[in-house]
């Protein structure tokens, strides 16, 4: 199972939505459950379920949590009313094969420095008391995972209870009875320590005995830099999990360097005593044949003239004379023949529409900005790998300023060009006003699991009762053969077929079946 970590800086980019851009969805699926901060708004992505906290009255902030959708079963919500920046969940321990509930943390703690904290009263230190209460109330049902951005530079300040940094309170964990924290040492590539962040957050590891798996970890056993900023790097975000749950971590790896964001994603491997099977499957739409285009002048006379060609003629001869058995098999082969055929015909006489995997850019996103941003991922890279070099900061930063400047521009004079040609027409150009509308466009995208819950309760609602019925029961007296219903007994004719197949919609997908309303 793959935990990811990753402070995005906001949902949007480049002015339009990260989620929609391919590159960015490619980084997400490293992660089998993946934990945002600074989301600043509800997050729901096509194929996991997710859990959100955002700020009230305040566009920072913002912290989800996103769980493959194969994972559903064993990922629940908890709730966590200590504060907005902390959100949770626990992962069962018989749906991932633990020996324990496991519940995963995730936070966001603003800077000090930030307008959010500052017109907060002590905003920094109740969020981490509120942090600290969060994993002590967990660590009493299971162990604990936390991760997140906490904007606290720790240096190699010790994250263990010992005699030689903590005397008294060493004593303290022996008179209860607590096990003496072992002394592993940890390395960070940032020794920079920044009060009080650093010290209140050591402080929430300890109280909880957890452990921070930064710089102590297979993949990660340096401590590399997790944020690039203008002015420096430093190491403020964290995987910490409690000391019983550490035999599950296999290993911690740091990713590369984006434009997405100046966070790096943290990607942590945990091991599973047996493996996980997916809870829930749907039927896969993945080679489901692309559509065509139709003209409504000639497409139709050239389809025809395919499907009346010599080598379709036979194949639809074979499928009539073939002697298959009248049961669902035999009509799914005769299904899966005819459409075959249909196909056959449509790509011979037919152009095949190209569906992308991925909205396009918007219609202002021209070379200039594919360009420039094609220059500035180039330095994200070398900046990723060359972390001291001052130079190539001060370029990669230029760089991005740059072409927020170019995007913005074209935006606006999109935009501005849009609107003027709307209102000097004095009559409402609807074609110009829903362009206007999809560029902002940003309605909640149905999950296809929820419309597979929807099916499946409309099924189950609607099917047949499995025992019979007590006639006893019911006052109304039934016929066995109503007469007004004989016509279900005689026959489907071709003329009741052809009606209805009018009546489709041509636009509309296709079923399982693969079978295209326009050719049918």
């Amino acid at each position: 199972v793959s935990l990811m970590s990753w402070n995005i800086q906001d949902y949007k980019g480049d002015g339009s939505d990260k989620f929609q851009n391919c590159d960015f969805i490619k980084i997400l699926e490293q992660g089998s459950i993946i934990c945002l901060q600074e989301t600043k708004k509800q997050i729901k992505v096509e194929g996991y379920i997710s859990f959100n906290s955002n700020r009230k009255d305040s566009r920072s902030g913002g912290v989800c949590i996103m769980a493959e959708n194969r994972l559903r079963k064993g990922v629940s919500f908890v709730h966590c009313n200590e504060s907005e920046d902390i959100i949770a969940v626990k992962l069962d321990r018989n749906f991932f094969k633990f020996e324990f509930d496991l519940f995963l943390v995730c936070f966001y703690i603003s800077p000090p420095n930030s307008s959010y904290a500052k017109k907060i009263p002590d905003y920094t230190e109740n969020t981490f008391a509120a942090l600290n209460t969060v994993c002590a109330r967990l660590r009493q049902k299971g162990e604990v995972a936390m991760c997140g951005d906490s904007n606290a530079r720790t240096g190699i300040i010790p994250d263990y209870v010992s005699s030689c940094n903590a005397g008294a309170l060493h004593d303290i964990y022996q008179e209860i009875g607590l096990p003496v924290d072992s002394e592993e040492p940890r390395n960070n590539s940032d020794p920079t320590v920044v009060e009080p962040h650093s010290q209140l957050f050591i402080d929430t590891v300890i109280n909880n005995q957890l452990k921070i798996l930064n710089g102590r970890t297979l993949g990660d056993t340096t401590g590399k830099l997790t944020c690039h900023k203008s002015n420096g790097s430093s190491l403020v975000d964290y995987f910490v999990i409690s000391s019983w749950a550490r035999e599950h971590v296999d290993s911690l790896q740091v990713k590369e360097f984006t434009s997405f964001s100046d966070h790096c994603p943290i990607v942590l491997n945990l091991t599973t005593f047996e493996p996980l099977e997916p809870a829930f499957t749907l039927p896969d739409f993945a080679n489901m044949p692309a559509g065509f285009k139709w003209d409504a002048t000639h497409s139709h006379v050239q389809f025809k003239a395919a499907l009346n060609s010599n080598a379709i003629s036979e194949q639809l001869t074979e499928i009539v004379n073939s002697d298959l058995p009248i049961t669902s098999e035999g009509n799914s082969q005769i299904n899966k023949r005819m459409v075959e055929c249909l196909q056959s015909a449509g790509r011979t006489a037919l152009k095949v529409k190209k569906t992308p995997q991925f909205p396009a850019h918007k219609k202002w996103f021209d070379f200039q900005c594919r360009l420039s941003k094609r220059n500035l991922g180039r330095l994200a890279n070398r900046l990723g790998n060359n972390h001291c070099n001052s130079a190539l900061r001060k370029e990669y930063f230029t760089q991005r300023n740059k072409h927020s400047n170019i995007v913005n521009k074209k935006r606006n004079a999109f935009l501005f060009n849009l609107n003027k040609a709307i209102e000097d027409g004095h009559v409402l150009d609807w074609k110009k006003f829903k362009r206007l509308k999809q560029e902002n466009d940003s309605s909640p995208l149905l999950d296809k699991f929820d419309l597979a819950s929807f099916h499946r309760f409309f099924s189950n609602l609607y099917s047949k009762p499995s025992h019979s019925l007590d006639l006893t029961q019911h006052t109304q007296k039934v016929q066995d053969t109503p007469p007004d219903l004989d016509i279900l007994n005689k026959p489907i004719t071709h003329l009741e077929l052809s009606k209805c197949i009018k009546k489709l919609k041509k636009e509309k997908s296709t079923d399982c079946d693969s079978a295209l309303i326009p050719l049918l």
